[in-house]
């Protein structure tokens, strides 16, 4: 069980050093390109598990006892597979960080600079159909925003900038029949709005521990 928890921090490392070169794959081997125009600073290669009560969370920084932590945070499932890794840089997100399903599929790819979210992260649903799939230029959305049911029929397709829609906004019902379709310009919406789903299968990650 040790070798096979190492082994998963190992893939993790060699992942990271992929996805500089902005080439990732998905559950079913297609190829999504990412834009990672932000530098990553380098992590002390420390390890902690989430579990230890030194870590702690003042508002968005992360602590260990009274110190900014500097290094890799993780979980594991009581198989002790790996269920998170990710890093943090004088208390603060830096780097990539994975979410991993018991059955060793990705569940999430992330990437973070200072704390705040960068470039093109993604999500899976434990089938390893894809959930979601956004763009981050400095903390705010941008671009295109994709969001998927567990079916793998397309649910949202989004557009942004500088973290407010602008532009084409679409979203399905499950069985592909459109539920919203309008347009923002100048921050006003034009078209069919449609009601809103109570579920987001995309972004809720919280400022806490895994």
């Amino acid at each position: 069980m040790k070798f096979l928890f190492y082994y998963n921090l190992i893939f993790l490392i060699f992942l990271s050093i992929a996805c500089e070169n902005n080439v990732v794959k998905t559950q079913d081997q297609r190829v999504l390109t990412t834009n990672n125009s932000a530098t990553i600073d380098k992590v002390p290669s420390i390890y902690c598990n989430i579990n230890d009560s030194a870590l702690h969370f003042q508002q968005d920084t992360l602590y260990y006892n009274n110190l900014l932590y500097n290094g890799f945070v993780f979980s594991v499932y009581h198989s002790k597979d790996t269920a998170f890794v990710g890093s943090y840089l004088n208390g603060l997100e830096e780097g990539l960080h994975q979410k991993k399903y018991p059955n060793h599929k990705i569940a999430e790819i992330r990437y973070y600079k200072k704390g705040k979210k960068i470039n093109t992260h993604f999500g899976f649903w434990e089938n390893g159909k894809p959930k979601f799939s956004y763009h981050f230029m400095d903390g705010e959305l941008e671009d295109t925003l994709k969001e998927w049911y567990k079916n793998g029929k397309l649910y949202k397709l989004f557009h942004y900038k500088n973290g407010y829609e602008d532009g084409s906004q679409k979203m399905w019902w499950e069985n592909g029949v459109i539920r919203a379709n309008y347009v923002v310009k100048n921050g006003r919406r034009y078209g069919l709005i449609g009601l809103k789903l109570c579920m987001n299968p995309g972004d809720s990650l919280k400022k806490t521990l895994p």
